[in-house]
């Protein structure tokens, strides 16, 4: 007579299982899908590492160094910029690990984010917007479509995802302004010139 052996699969609590949940709780916040597919990426990283590094996955387990020495990976392999990025995702996991009982102090309490260098972004010369707006010149549709774009992107800093989805709608040309949807779904009224006018 053999004794049956319990099916083998991730401990009560494993991280890598508690993501599933995460992924539903942020999803009835009704944050943006972007939103829910960075957290989750930071999760799914963070979860690999510690399996890799045989550290725990068990969240009553993962301590403060556990996240420190994920976060210094990221710093070594990455921009400070994606290391910050994934430090905010495990912020909101350890936040919602929390408020649901699964773990009863969170290992990033008084924990900092990494800092990110001020570095402004490049910007185009004026002889590049002339060479750029030269390429745009003509009388057809497109051209004067693309003379457009260009010139919102010069005169408003739009983002492309706001311009992409701009409808002749929100323009008003009596006071040159196009109104967008950005970030986070938050509307934003964005000035522009007589020339783009």
């Amino acid at each position: 007579m053999t004794l049956a052996t319990a099916p083998t699969g991730p401990a009560i609590g494993d991280l890598t299982e508690l993501a599933t949940s995460f992924r539903r709780s942020l999803r009835a916040q009704n944050k943006s899908p972007r939103t829910v597919q960075g957290y989750l990426e930071g999760v799914d990283l963070f979860a690999a590492f510690l399996r890799r590094e045989g550290m725990p996955t068990v969240v009553a387990h993962i301590r403060r160094e556990h996240v420190e020495a994920f976060i210094a990976e990221q710093l070594v392999q990455h921009k400070p910029s994606t290391a910050q990025t994934r430090y905010r995702s495990l912020q909101q996991l350890f936040r919602w690990l929390l408020d649901e009982g699964e773990t009863r102090a969170s290992p990033m309490a008084n924990m900092k984010p990494p800092a990110i260098p001020e570095t402004p972004p490049p910007v185009l010369s004026q002889e590049q917007i002339a060479k750029l707006l030269k390429a745009c010149d003509g009388r057809t549709f497109a051209d004067r479509r693309d003379t457009a774009i260009v010139r919102l992107f010069i005169d408003t800093g739009m983002r492309l995802a706001e311009l992409a989805t701009l409808r002749t709608q929100v323009l008003d040309l009596e006071q040159d302004v196009a109104l967008v949807v950005g970030k986070g779904g938050r509307p934003r009224a964005c000035p522009f010139g007589a020339k783009t006018a």
